[in-house]
């Protein structure tokens, strides 16, 4: 996963204030990786 692709994810939490953990159990990723 590149950092563009981390970025379009991250936006969501940015723009939509959806909450990092649930993006990162959403994604696989981890919080600090996003």
């Amino acid at each position: 996963m590149d950092a563009s692709e981390r970025w379009r994810i991250l936006r969501l939490h940015v723009d939509d204030a959806i909450p990092l953990a649930a993006l990162a159990r959403s994604t696989g990723i981890t919080e600090r990786t996003l």
